[in-house]
């Protein structure tokens, strides 16, 4: 939730937010409600794992990793699809 505020200013729909991760599930006659996290399966999953992949990958490639790369680096991310790049200043090169 902390990295949804950081980017999300509407507190109606954080609120929706927090009230979807604390949504019990109900299997037949069988209630219960999960110690954390999201549902499988729920529609709320793939936002969530975008904004934490975006804290934990996204801003590392570009704060951490690309400052201390000689050649090129690229990173191409779809939801949890990952897809890094390097050069390491052309073919050919000895030494």
């Amino acid at each position: 939730m902390e990295m949804l505020r950081e980017r999300v200013a509407d507190g109606s729909l954080l609120r929706l937010v927090g009230k979807c991760l604390h949504v019990g599930i109900l299997d037949g006659e069988e209630y219960s409600e999960p110690e954390g996290g999201t549902v499988q399966g729920s529609s709320l999953s793939p936002l969530l794992g975008n904004v934490y992949l975006h804290h934990v990958l996204d801003l590392w490639f570009e704060r951490e990793v690309r400052p201390r790369m000689r050649g090129k680096a690229h990173r191409v991310r779809y939801a949890d699809d990952l897809v890094i790049g390097f050069t390491s200043g052309g073919l050919g090169t000895s030494g």
